[in-house]
């Protein structure tokens, strides 16, 4: 095919497709993203058959004139070069764009894409030299040149549906940069392997390297471990760069990275590998690093979620070995282009598949999809077991490194002779196949085990991740709390209560929680208000949510969704403020035990900034009312259960809070010591303080307590004055017991009438 001919194919495509595609926008609408997507697929079959059929002519050039399809035109050999790079990012997004309309793919498409696809155009006969040098002979090589020139012509048809799509002609400030950041990242990954060797006369470094074999990059040498570091380096950026995407645009990101690579991949495995071989079985890419770069696109695009299982679990550890066991010879050409096509197959089979998982495109697996992955890696390594004993009849065969002595000398004693050990089955015409049972039993076990090994390996990093990225959303969540604090504030200082009109109230409003990704929920839309003065009994049986609803207002753990106030200090936003007003006595403290009780309330009261004349005054007035004189001044660990409990109460209340919480705080008490506890919530509250306390033993409540709430599974389902219970006839006891039991008369929503409907505020006001 003439150059006359080319373009003119190339433009009669174009126009074509570009006039369907028109008429189909205005007429057809319904039909215009399917035919597009066709093109897509037709286009970019139409690349492939031309730069993937067979070897081209640039791919061998060195320093822009050696073997340079163009001779000593070096500024030719170049600009083709460069076009050809270009061309990559923009035929992959164009082929992309109407399968997933991405913002930044259009943005690209339309304003780098457009020109490069006139100068592509432009330059259409210089890459049919590039294809298959400067005569153009009939024959295969004739339906390349006509492939190429129609994947042109589809190019510059799938820009204008880009520009049909959306009309806008004006991007922001912001789309502008990110435009150039990704066309960049789409360049750096997009790179065609016999670029390097071809600047290698233009950059000082390619220059010392083009000096230098393969052997520099063996034996994790300096050299070597700075290619895996670069690697590294890849795999984190790209990491950085998509982690706070919108995950579409992640999982365009990501087919994007695998299409753009195996085109890279592509030139040392072109049709004519297979095709041209002496026994095209030889030529098939079983390795287990080979065809990753064809099963994870494949998982991407179509979801695949066992198959990508397969590629995490079995083709990383292998592309581990590979990428530190390399395999090719010391003598090669550092900068030759099979060099920079291992490294990136290596690169792409190791990091692809824990980026994917990294960037939540699939769930992280359980020890079922780890079963099924050795199920079907047992099944592959049965099939190449037998193509080695096979083939190796027909040649040399190698598939995965069990039938060669490649992995036993890198073992070297332990692995000696563990290949002398042979079974053979004899075939017709002389043929056999020759197995060495204990070397390949050994290489499975062993292939398995350091499987399960690396498995451990990636949750613990995967566990660190989601540590860093929950501190991270932590961070920027206390910001914007912060931030919209200071706008509810309205100018006042960030000391002062959110909510003016409730400094002497407890609120839960709508308070939920529940733990991780769970879906079960240990506190559902939970609501309640006590006010100063008040003593509040919570009661439920074991698990019903008291504990958590009683962590969540002393800002042990955070909850998801609803809010809580402290004295109208807001307990997520103003953390700190609202904790100044909480003493709190857990179910289960610990004390530091070396101290003395002076010293540890002493210890306390610092933390809370209580003044030496008011800290005194309060620890005197406490220990009389606990009789601890005696005792008071001797270390904690001395101490009885009841003593200990005593000094966690005084050191809750050593800054006199407003609000006092206690969960099960008579529990291992004896009488004594649970009078003296009672009394000083009696006294706490008549100071127009709140006394907030969780117990199972509901006598004391009756007789203590003036107010009560009910809660059962998580929701809080009654709360009374104790009068009106006194009221109803029924002691606590049997009220509690027929709630829980759900014995009350129900009302029409099903709710027990006695029960306050889940959802609605409790308001329980002083009398």
């Amino acid at each position: 095919m003439n150059s006359t001919a080319m373009f003119l194919t190339a433009g009669i495509t174009a126009v074509v497709l570009l006039g369907l595609l028109s008429f189909l926008k205005f007429r057809k609408p319904a039909w215009f993203t399917p035919v597009a997507k066709g093109v897509a697929i037709a286009g970019g079959l139409a690349f492939s058959w031309a730069w993937f059929r067979a070897t081209t002519a640039i791919e061998n050039t060195k320093a822009f004139t050696i073997n340079s399809p163009f001779g000593n035109d070096a500024l030719t050999t170049a600009v083709t070069l460069l076009v050809i790079w270009v061309g990559v990012v923009i035929c992959i997004l164009s082929a992309m764009y109407p399968f997933s309309k991405r913002r930044d793919a259009a943005n690209i498409i339309r304003y780098i894409g457009t020109p490069f696809a006139l100068i592509q155009y432009l330059w259409l006969q210089n890459l049919g030299i590039a294809l298959i040098g400067p005569e153009t002979p009939e024959g295969p090589d004739n339906g390349r040149v006509i492939a190429l020139a129609f994947y042109v012509g589809a190019v510059i048809a799938l820009v204008g549906f880009v520009w049909l799509d959306d009309l806008r002609l004006k991007m922001a400030g912001k789309e502008t940069k990110r435009m150039f950041l990704f066309f960049l990242g789409g360049l750096s990954i997009s790179f065609p392997a016999y670029l390097v060797q071809a600047f290698s006369s233009v950059i000082p470094f390619l220059q010392k390297a083009s000096s230098m074999t393969a052997g520099y990059i063996l034996d994790l040498r300096l050299d070597h471990r700075i290619v895996l570091y670069i690697g590294v380096a890849f795999a984190v950026l790209t990491y950085l760069l998509l982690r706070k995407e919108e995950q579409d645009d992640i999982h365009f990101a990501l087919i994007f990275i695998c299409l753009a690579t195996l085109t890279t991949f592509s030139i040392d495995y072109t049709l004519d590998t297979y095709l041209n071989s002496s026994f095209w079985p030889l030529s098939i890419p079983l390795h287990l690093c080979n065809t990753v770069m064809y099963l994870i696109p494949l998982c991407l695009i179509f979801r695949l979620k066992r198959l990508y299982y397969f590629t995490f679990f079995i083709n990383v550890i292998g592309a581990f070995f590979a990428m530190t066991m390399p395999n090719y010879s010391e003598t090669g050409e550092l900068l030759d282009p099979s060099m920079f096509v291992f490294w990136v197959n290596h690169f792409m089979a190791f990091f692809m598949p824990l980026l994917v998982m990294a960037l939540n495109e699939f769930e992280r697996p359980k020890l079922k999809q780890f079963w099924y992955a050795m199920t079907a890696f047992a099944g592959y390594y049965l099939l190449v077991l037998f193509m080695n004993a096979w083939l190796t009849n027909y040649g040399s065969c190698d598939f995965f490194f069990i039938n060669s002595d490649f992995i036993t000398d890198k073992a070297g004693e332990l692995g000696k002779h563990i290949r002398d050990f042979t079974f053979t089955v004899p075939l017709k015409d002389g043929k056999s196949l020759i197995f060495y049972p204990v070397y390949q039993s050994a290489f499975f076990v062993s292939y398995i085990a350091f499987t399960f090994g690396m498995w451990f390996l990636y949750e613990q990093g995967f566990s660190l991740l989601d540590l860093y990225l929950d501190m991270a959303n932590r961070k920027e969540k206390i910001k914007c709390d912060r931030l919209a604090l200071l706008c509810e504030l309205d100018g006042r200082p960030e000391e002062e209560p959110l909510d003016m009109e409730n400094t002497d109230t407890l609120i839960l409003s709508h308070v939920t929680k529940r733990y991780g990704t769970s879906s079960v929920y240990a506190v559902k839309d939970a609501n309640l208000e006590v006010k100063g003065g008040q003593i509040f009994g919570f009661l439920g049986p074991n698990g019903a949510g008291k504990s958590t609803i009683i962590k969540s207002i002393v800002g042990i753990q955070p909850i998801s969704e609803g809010t809580i106030s402290v004295c109208g200090f807001d307990a997520m936003r103003q953390p700190v403020a609202a904790k100044r007003q909480l003493g709190f006595v857990p179910d289960h403290y610990e004390l530091y035990e070396n101290l003395t009780g002076r010293e540890y309330i002493n210890y306390m009261a610092d933390l809370y900034r209580v003044s030496k004349e008011d800290r005194d005054a309060r620890i005197t007035e406490m220990v009389n009312l606990f009789e601890m004189k005696g005792s008071f001044d001797n270390p904690m660990k001395t101490y009885s259960h009841g003593m200990k409990q005593k000094i966690a109460i005084m050191a809750a209340l050593v800054h006199d809070p407003k609000v006092w919480i206690l969960d099960e705080p008579l529990t291992g008490l004896d009488p004594d010591s649970i009078y003296q506890v009672k009394e000083c919530m009696k006294r706490h509250a008549a100071r127009g303080n709140i006394v907030f306390f969780s117990s199972h033993i509901i006598d004391v409540v009756e007789r203590l307590c003036d107010h009560i709430a009910i809660i059962r599974k998580g929701h809080i389902l009654v709360r009374r004055t104790m009068a009106e219970i006194e009221a109803s006839g029924m002691p606590l006891e049997e009220f509690y017991m027929k709630t829980i039991r759900g014995e009350l008369p129900a009302d029409e929503e099903g709710i027990p009438m006695d029960a306050t409907p889940v959802g609605k505020i409790v308001e329980v006001k002083a009398e």
